[in-house]
């Protein structure tokens, strides 16, 4: 065959099959909608609009498994099927938010509550490769209703497994097969099974999935398929609070993200459209928001505070250490494992001696509660493993793997201590007796450290005094640090330097770095004054290494708060600050609005 004839046959089967691809892409023929504005697939009163499935009974609903009830879908879980859209769509950004019930169903009593989101079905009701849920049925292509779901593209929904990413497979309406497949960057526990479903890692091997699935980046090893399971990292809300699951469907690419928090995405997706269908497993579970928004275009943003601020934290008693000169300066806030609200606060200009700080800690039921009860004081610099007397700094905490770290400044070094409730910390020694992991250098006063993970390591943000400049007039710096075990970290990087509103020692405060899933960008928070006058500096990058040096071009607004600490829970964000009159710290709401506004 001539190489023209050729490429002309290899033409014609090539756009036969994106033709047949497309056609087929929604199992019957439908032609998909992408959105062109925000669309309420739950209208809050009833179910117009979906159509219900139960593997048993059809398109029937006799037990009443579908309901709407004060705004809220419920599914009881009593049966296998689900809720689809009467529409297919396609290129989508699908808000869901749901909460648990109480009752498993059937097989599934005792067992983790588990429901699921699909997305880009194909073929007819019950299409799926299953056996009808135990209706002693196996889905052949004889009776090709006889599964419990659609051949589908799977969001898992599942105690432990929110996040997951599943391959169902099934037929089309034919009776072919649905060639279902995406690929993925993934990691194997070295402990799990062979066959055990791999996890997403950003960082890890491209490998091509035409059945199986791919775990959540931060899926507890030890989880188990038992009511109630929590694993140690997991970012779904409790069972009685409500999770927002966003799954972003754009052209070839799924990107899964629980609380605000990317956890999963796969490319080279087949299908790339379809209805959209809430699962029935066996579990109760309550529906209150399903939207789809339009994903076109989307535009810059920047942080907006929204909303009054409510003080969360005042001026302690310190007893003997109390001064009237005293001030809550950096602080961190976190959610310990009974559910309380911690916030430990630097004091300076105490009379505790030395450098005149310590810590003192609060504590809140609630992130929206007012005025969080004392807690006295909870650290003090022990100048026996090298800490500089009264040079403790800017405690921040992180969870990982079921352990809280919280990382502080002593004046001159990054240090580290570790607790297993996020409460009663205690001090981790390195190998020459001291609790210094990492400085800058001699007089560069490393501090104000915050950590973040991008991909399956840890960034280590953090402040110092640039010895780049003369001594008399050292600059303020952000220097980032990486590690993939919290343990051994990398060289410091210059991450950003310099801004419009100042470049002295201390025109870098309090680093803090946001990643926004939305727009994949990352933001940076650094403060330049405290006081009435509170100034941070947002600073925005593709790049969590790259915020500018002696540039401007990446600042994106400013905000009148210092040394912020933005907080992300159960799909909302908050803004945590000092008040400008330096006696206290106070939170708003945050929200993320086009940079023109």
């Amino acid at each position: 065959m001539s190489r023209a004839r050729s490429e002309v046959c290899l033409t014609v089967v090539a756009t036969c099959f994106v033709l047949i691809a497309t056609s087929l892409a929604t199992g019957n023929g439908d032609a998909a909608v992408a959105p062109d504005r925000v669309i309420s697939l739950f209208n809050g009163r009833d179910l117009n609009g979906w159509t219900t499935w139960l593997v048993d009974t059809k398109r029937k609903d006799p037990r009443a498994v579908y309901s709407v009830r004060d705004g809220v879908i419920r599914i009881s879980g009593d049966g296998y099927g689900y809720l689809s859209t009467d529409r297919a769509y396609r290129d989508y950004r699908l808000v869901v938010e749901f909460k648990w019930g109480e009752k498993n169903w059937g097989a599934r009593k005792g067992l983790a509550r588990d429901s699921g989101i699909f997305l880009h079905t194909a073929g007819p009701d019950g299409g799926s490769y299953d056996c009808g849920w135990r209706s002693g049925r196996s889905n052949t292509g004889k009776d090709i209703s006889s599964g419990a779901y659609k051949a589908a593209i799977e969001c898992q929904v599942m105690e432990g497994e929110t996040g997951g990413i599943l391959l169902i497979g099934g037929r089309f309406a034919d009776g072919r097969h649905a060639p279902l497949q995406f690929d993925a960057r993934v990691s194997r526990d070295r402990k799990a099974s062979k066959y055990a479903p791999p996890r997403f890692d950003p960082s890890g091997q491209l490998e091509t999935f035409r059945k199986g699935w791919v775990r959540w980046s931060g899926r507890d090893p030890a989880s188990r398929d038992v009511f109630g399971f929590r694993g140690r990292d997991d970012v779904e809300s409790p069972p009685d609070s409500w999770t927002r699951v966003e799954c972003v469907c754009a052209g070839d690419r799924i990107t899964v993200s629980v609380n605000g928090k990317r956890v999963n995405e796969v490319e080279n997706v087949f299908p790339r459209a379809g209805k959209i269908l809430l699962q029935c497993e066996g579990s109760e579970i309550f529906f209150r928001k399903v939207e789809l928004h339009p994903i076109a275009k989307i535009a810059p943003v920047a942080p907006k505070i929204d909303g009054d601020w409510w003080q969360v934290a005042g001026n302690p008693d310190l007893g003997k250490f109390t001064s009237p000169k005293q001030e809550p300066v950096d602080f961190g806030v976190w959610q310990a494992t009974d559910g309380t609200w911690q916030l430990w606060s630097c004091i300076r200009k105490t009379n505790c001696g030395g450098n005149t700080r310590l810590f003192h800690g609060w504590e809140g039921r609630k992130l929206t509660d007012k005025d969080w009860n004392p807690l006295g004081i909870v650290m003090q610099a022990d100048p026996k493993l090298g800490e500089s007397p009264g040079g403790l700094q800017a405690p921040h905490v992180i969870r990982h793997e079921g352990l809280y770290y919280m990382f502080y400044g002593d004046w001159a070094n990054i240090c580290m201590a570790t607790s297993k409730d996020g409460k009663k910390f205690t001090r981790v020694i390195q190998k020459n007796g001291k609790t210094g992991i990492f400085n800058e250098g001699a007089n560069e006063h490393a501090r104000d450290a915050m950590l973040l993970k991008v991909g399956n390591k840890y960034h280590c943000y953090y402040t110092a005094h640039s010895m780049r400049s003369p001594k008399k007039n050292h600059r303020g710096v952000s220097y980032c640090r990486v590690s993939s075990n919290l343990r051994d970290w990398g060289e410091s990087h210059v991450v950003a330097e310099g801004s419009k509103y100042g470049k002295g020692p201390y025109s870098t405060e309090c680093p803090h770095v946001v990643f926004h899933p939305e727009t994949k960008q990352y933001f940076l928070f650094n403060t330049q004054r405290y006081g009435k006058r509170n100034h941070t500096t947002v600073f925005r990058s593709s790049d969590p290494l790259k915020f500018g040096i002696n540039d401007n071009r990446l600042e994106v607004t400013t905000l009148p708060v210092a040394a912020p600490e933005i907080i992300l829970h159960e799909g909302e964000y908050y803004i945590a600050s000092l008040k400008p009159t330096l006696d206290g710290i106070h939170i708003a709401r945050l929200k993320w609005v086009a940079r023109d506004q």
